[in-house]
């Protein structure tokens, strides 16, 4: 039964799936914040529209990173057994 463990392959799919998922969505959601920092200013959507582009390009870029990092811990831990 030691043999046939699965625990760590999903710990490391938790792991992966919600490093992932947090680099997507909480830059967006600060970009969503930070326009009620600037509710008052005179091109408030021009700002918002600009920067969130900025902000997804920016975070997809770190996550193929994360994803090819992750894509060497998985081949290590398939070649541990």
């Amino acid at each position: 039964m030691a043999e046939n463990d699965l625990r760590r392959y999903y710990l490391f799919a938790i792991r992966a799936m919600t490093d992932i998922t947090g680099t997507v969505l909480v830059p967006g959601i600060l970009t969503l914040a930070a326009r009620y920092a600037y509710h008052n200013l005179a091109y408030e959507q021009l700002i918002f529209f600009i920067s969130l582009p900025v902000v997804f390009g920016l975070s997809m870029v770190v996550v193929v990173k994360k994803i090819q990092r992750y894509g060497e811990e998985y081949k290590k831990l398939i070649n541990s057994q």
